[in-house]
């Protein structure tokens, strides 16, 4: 599970990195990707508990990386908000389940 985790949470950052290097310019989504997983490894990993993250802490990772995502994005000058919000939270996602079942493999 530790392993599946990982993978799942590194979906954002190779999907920003296979942006950044298809088009040669344009890191937006790397940085987006970072910042989710910056957030939601810093949600995870505040007061961790022995027996991992409870499901609460892994939605409240969620939301935390999904805003941070969303903000920067918007910061980097996205208009659609539309595309941020599914960006936004798909990044949020996949860094929530994935961080969060690496520490649940971890502690258990």
């Amino acid at each position: 599970m530790f392993i599946l985790g990982l993978l799942i949470a590194a979906v954002p950052l190779g999907f920003g990195a296979l942006r950044a290097v298809t088009t040669g310019s344009d890191w937006r989504y790397l940085w987006v990707a970072v910042s989710a997983c910056t957030i939601a490894l810093g949600v995870l990993w505040f007061r961790r508990q022995v027996s991992g993250p409870s499901l609460g802490r892994i939605a409240t990772a969620f939301v935390a990386a999904g805003v941070a995502a969303a903000a920067l994005a918007f910061a980097q000058g996205a208009t659609s908000v539309a595309a941020v919000l599914t960006v936004a939270g798909g990044f949020g996602l996949c860094e929530a389940i994935g961080l969060g079942l690496a520490f649940r493999a971890r502690a258990g």
